[in-house]
């Protein structure tokens, strides 16, 4: 027989008002790659939409649930990941432990300043496994957030994938693009462009997705030309582009 610690709310009581102002927060969460970004000078926690999910639950406070739905390993990079999502709030319960190491990559920066990457292969977060938790956790969600880089394996790309189309219509499907050779392939970044309803750009990533959509143009031009082919389609014509004149 099942095992039950403390007892349930009082009806009526404090505890039932806590849970019924918990439920009626906004659900966001963070889908794709943990990994710890390897600097000559030490480790750095990282990964795009970790790094999202981090700063919208410390942004968001008490206004929002912040949830991670990804995969780490059974090592101490796997730990610390987790210490380090839920330093910022973040909600670890759908992060998956497999037996594949935690993601890492290698970084170096150029005597101008530019980093280049070296990802290590075949991290946890290659290997998502589709479960009922997930179903259920999509189904409450009122933002997303999913990058290109978390649908380089072809396990979790399908479990990326099969997320956000589980997610309320109204939900906000935000996605990252995010280029990191070898593994900006074009069919996975347009792929992923039917997913979403709104779309963040930087000054690098424009010219790639202007030419895969066929728009051409200035940066602002590209903007807009963007925003009305995904208006076109019923989508959010959002687009975030930080920095470059595109933004004003």
């Amino acid at each position: 027989m099942a095992q039950f610690s403390g007892v349930g709310p009082t009806p009526g009581g404090p505890d039932a008002t806590r849970s019924e102002s918990e439920a009626m927060k906004q659900r966001i969460v963070g889908l794709g790659e943990i990994l710890w970004d390897v600097f000559p000078d030490g480790p750095r926690f990282g990964g795009a939409p970790a790094n999202a999910a981090c700063s919208t639950a410390e942004l968001a406070g008490e206004a929002a649930r912040v949830a991670m739905v990804s995969g780490v390993g059974l090592d101490s990079l796997g730990s610390e990941a987790l210490t380090a999502l839920q330093s910022h709030r973040v909600d670890v319960g759908a992060v998956q432990r497999n037996r594949w190491s935690t993601g890492r990559v290698d970084v170096e920066v150029d005597a101008a300043g530019l980093a280049s990457y070296r990802f290590a292969e075949d991290s946890a977060w290659d290997h998502l496994t589709w479960n009922d938790e997930l179903a259920e956790l999509a189904a409450q969600v009122s933002a997303v957030c999913f990058g290109t880089l978390g649908q380089r394996r072809p396990a979790s790309r399908a479990v990326l994938r099969q997320f956000v189309a589980a997610v309320p219509a109204s939900a906000l499907r935000v996605l990252d693009v995010n280029l990191r050779p070898p593994y900006d392939d074009d069919q996975v970044i347009l792929e992923s462009l039917e997913l979403c309803n709104v779309l963040k750009l930087n000054d690098d990533e424009l010219p790639r997705v202007a030419r895969l959509c066929g728009c051409q143009g200035d940066a602002a031009e590209v903007v807009r030309q963007t925003c009305r082919s995904l208006s076109a389609q019923g989508r959010r014509p959002h687009a975030f582009i930080p920095g470059g004149d595109a933004a004003r």
